[in-house]
This record gives C-alpha cells, sequence and structure tokens, in this order.
C-alpha cells in the first residue's frame, strides 16, 4: 500500500506536467501507459505471449500515433476498424487450436 501512495505522489506532478505541456510528450505517455495495461491485460488471461498479443499490440501502436489524422477523417478511420477486424479474425482462424 505505501509502494502506491509513493508512486502516485511522484506520479501526480509527472501526470500533470504531461497534460500542461500536451503534444507529443503527452502522445508518448499515454502510448507506454497503454501498452503496459494491454500488456497486463493479456497477462491475466494467458500466461504465454500468442501471436494475437502482438496484432493487438501493433494495432494500439498504429491508432495511438495516428490517431489524431484517423478520427479526423472519418473515412481513414472506417478503413482502419475494417481492417483491423478482417486481420483479427483471420489470426484467430489461423492460430485456433483444437482442444
Amino acid at each position: 500500500m505505501l509502494i502506491r501512495i509513493i508512486s502516485s505522489i511522484v506520479a501526480l506532478p509527472i501526470l500533470i506536467a504531461l497534460i500542461l505541456i500536451g503534444g507529443l510528450p503527452l502522445r508518448i505517455a499515454v502510448l507506454l501507459v497503454s501498452m503496459i495495461g494491454l500488456r497486463e491485460f493479456y497477462k491475466a488471461f494467458s500466461k504465454q505471449t500468442k501471436v494475437i498479443h502482438y496484432v493487438g499490440y501493433l494495432f494500439s501502436l498504429f491508432y495511438l500515433l495516428f490517431m489524431s489524422e484517423i478520427i479526423n477523417q472519418s473515412n481513414l478511420f472506417n478503413i482502419f476498424v475494417s481492417l483491423f477486424m478482417v486481420t483479427i479474425t483471420a489470426v484467430i482462424v489461423i492460430c485456433h487450436k483444437d482442444n
């Protein structure tokens, strides 16, 4: 519990500074936090790393790097989502193991 309190005391000024600065430093911080969260999410459901995890990391990276461009052009956003769904479906079909 003490470690969480100390880390929050250290992280809060950094978070406030990143929000005030904005731009690229904020994007990089969001990217790092989201990758850590995605890794923790995958670890909660599977002990071993699978191909689908790397696909999730790749598309998260792609989305976070090009977020403003994707959202500002809705047609590209729709293409991105469609490509993501097709890729996920293909990976699931290819990597599926029957028990």
